[in-house]
Formats: structure tokens, C-alpha cells, sequence
């Protein structure tokens, strides 16, 4: 993405500066500097605060401010599996294992 500061100040939104700093505890100078394009690209945890600040989904969030290059599949699996619960992840695992086992090697003993 060629301007995430301006990208990152459309997701604020109506939000103030000082409300994210207090949702978020980034200061509002830094989030300034992010937006003006003062500031490189946060580091991945600072996104993560603002993905729940504004209420976006982080691994989208990676994707578009070009942190992560993920595959369409791979964020459906990633969003699908943050709904699950621990039994229906292990399950999916399973799945996984049984029908891909030359992508998991068997872990030692």
C-alpha cells in the first residue's frame, strides 16, 4: 500500500487521536506522525491495537498495509479458526494431518 498513514486515518474515522490513544495506549503523537507519513509502517503489535480499535479484522489489516502477503485460503482458514472452539480445532488438525500428512512431519518422541 503506497499511503498506510492515510489508510490508517480512514479507518479511525470519527475517533479522535486521544480515543485511540486511550483504547489502545498509542499515543496520539505517534498515530500523528503514522497518519502525516512521518512514520513508517507500525510494527505488527501496534496494528493488532488499532485492528480492535477499529474494529477490523488484524490478519486484513496485515494483508493491505503489505506486512503480510497471505493467501485468500489461508485468511479463511485463519478467520474460521479464531471462531473455533478448542475441540473443533483439534478436529480441523486432525482433518489436516489425515488428508496433508507430507506437510506434517511426525514430531519426535
Amino acid at each position: 500500500m503506497d499511503n498506510v498513514g492515510e489508510y490508517l486515518k480512514k479507518l479511525r474515522g470519527e475517533k479522535s487521536l486521544g480515543q485511540v490513544e486511550i483504547m489502545t495506549g498509542i499515543t496520539k503523537s505517534y498515530l500523528s506522525k503514522v497518519e502525516r507519513g512521518e512514520r513508517g509502517v507500525p510494527s505488527p503489535k501496534v496494528l493488532e491495537k488499532l485492528a480492535k480499535a477499529y474494529n477490523v479484522d488484524y490478519d486484513d489489516l496485515l494483508a493491505k498495509v503489505g506486512y503480510a502477503d497471505l493467501d485468500p485460503e489461508l485468511l479463511t482458514i485463519r478467520r474460521a479458526a479464531k471462531k473455533m472452539n478448542p475441540e473443533q480445532k483439534q478436529k480441523m488438525m486432525e482433518i489436516f494431518k489425515k488428508s496433508f500428512s507430507e506437510f506434517f512431519p511426525e514430531e519426535d518422541e
